[in-house]
């Protein structure tokens, strides 16, 4: 009997369990949100965040329709209108009859003339605008085969090609986005890192810049997802996150300074010495993750601490009286740091008046001052 199947094997040797098939992101995120059901529906990588437009040929269609349907209108014009025009006048003799018969029809023949022009022109129109398209394929595909080149040169530039066609075609963007978010998470997949983070390499940082300053970025259908990645070291400054997926991702040592991450996901992530500096992260969520950031002026409110390890964290206040440039503390206003942990996390001067689920325990080991605001019924550590 082999341990691992439980079946006798006739040549005495045990037989080797099929290989089982590797979980991708999508399945770790399903199991993820079934274990932790305070993680929600929004949070998951494909998550829509706007109902998908259906676009139909319409336009192709009523075309052709009203192209042919003028032109049976116009040859029935040639034969029944001249003769309803002129109708049984007793002034026309023959001749002028025949005469303003012509004249007629050749003024007809001039005005289908003129529409079977701008019928032209459209056609033309719409033929230069099928070669746009399918030029703008061929850069797509020359780009996308790039990032398989050797050096991190080719493959940089290939990603700033595909930011041009992103700016060139509004229409291939969340494709554009969709490959970019991709080729990132591929690169910095944590499961096939080393456990000791490393720096992002020039390509994949280049490509996190790209994404950060996408245009269109508020007409997006799908979230950005950047889950299950390793960004660390990665400068996301100044930059557009706003409703990104950083679900279980390593940001250590990144930078969010004056970022945009409003009702980002950044829940169950290693998040260590990270800057927020003036970042707007109203929304967002970092329940269950590791947390040392610095969140001097950050906009903070309605963010999510719940179960969060916020050890060495600083919600500083600063002002010129301690030794340092003044700066507003953070806006914490219906932050929720229930069942957080507080650790040498830092308030001086910190307004935590409007908080939610915050307990006295948790700020035993919290570091305060006279210029600390708590909410009503928690009391300041002895």
């Amino acid at each position: 009997m082999t341990e691992e199947t439980g079946k006798s094997d006739p040549t005495g040797k045990a037989e080797k369990s099929p290989p089982q098939p590797e979980v991708d992101g999508l399945a770790k995120a399903n199991a993820a949100q079934s274990q932790h059901p305070e993680v929600l529906h929004a949070f998951h990588p494909v998550a829509r965040l706007r109902k998908p437009r259906r676009r139909f040929p319409v336009f192709g269609i009523l075309a052709t329709a009203a192209t042919i349907a003028f032109f049976v209108a116009a040859l029935g014009a040639l034969a029944v209108l001249p003769s309803y025009l002129i109708g049984s006048s007793p002034d026309l003799s023959p001749a002028d009859r025949v005469r303003v018969t012509n004249d007629i029809r050749g003024f007809l023949l001039q005005a289908i003339g003129g529409v079977a022009l701008l019928i032209g022109l459209v056609l033309t129109w719409r033929t230069l605008r099928l070669n746009r398209e399918t030029h703008l394929t061929d850069r797509f595909s020359a780009a996308v085969t790039q990032l398989d080149a050797t050096t991190a040169t080719a493959r940089t530039g290939a990603i700033l090609a595909l930011e041009r066609i992103a700016r060139d075609s509004p229409n291939d963007r969340p494709m554009v986005v969709t490959t970019l978010a991709t080729y990132i998470r591929e690169r910095r997949a944590i499961d096939e890192l080393s456990t000791a983070p490393d720096r992002v390499p020039p390509d994949v940082q280049a490509a996190v810049e790209v994404l950060g300053r996408r245009p269109g970025a508020r007409q997006e259908e799908m979230r950005l997802d950047l889950s299950h990645c390793d960004l660390s070291g990665c400068f996301l400054d100044f930059s557009n996150w706003r409703d990104a997926n950083f679900v279980y991702s390593r940001l250590i040592d990144s930078w969010f300074t004056q970022a945009d991450i409003r009702n980002a996901a950044l829940a169950f992530a290693e998040i260590l010495e990270v800057g927020f500096v003036g970042a707007n992260a109203v929304g967002a969520s970092f329940a269950r993750s590791r947390v040392k950031g610095y969140f001097t002026g950050a906009d903070l409110r309605n963010v999510d601490f719940h179960r969060s390890d916020l050890t060495g964290s600083s919600f500083e206040r600063q002002s010129r009286d301690r030794g340092g440039p003044e700066s507003p503390g953070p806006k914490l206003q219906g932050a929720n740091f229930e069942s957080a942990k507080l650790t040498n996390v830092v308030f001086r001067g910190t307004d935590l008046s409007k908080v939610k689920g915050l307990a006295s325990d948790q700020l035993a080991d919290a570091i305060l001052d006279d210029e600390t605001k708590l909410p009503r019924g928690v009391s300041r550590p002895k």
